[in-house]
């Protein structure tokens, strides 16, 4: 199965879809990681493979595409 993720990382909060080519869709929230964005970034990652029950490097093998946007600056 293939996979498109939308990952939106916020000041307290990082937001992720994903959706299988098979028409699934996942949403999900995580902490974001202000020191360090890219921690919530890839948490997000293995989250999302854990609630789908996905091997996480099988998942990321798997991934088609990833829309990657931030409100941070937005925000502050």
């Amino acid at each position: 199965m293939r996979y498109t993720l939308g990952i939106d990382i916020g000041g307290t909060f990082t937001d992720l879809i994903m959706v299988s080519d098979a028409g699934g869709v996942t949403v999900h929230k995580t902490l974001s990681t202000p020191r360090d964005p890219s921690q919530a970034f890839l948490n997000g990652l293995r989250e999302l493979a854990e609630i789908n029950n996905l091997p996480f490097r099988r998942f990321i093998r798997d991934i088609d595409a990833i829309v990657h946007g931030t409100t941070v600056s937005t925000n502050a």
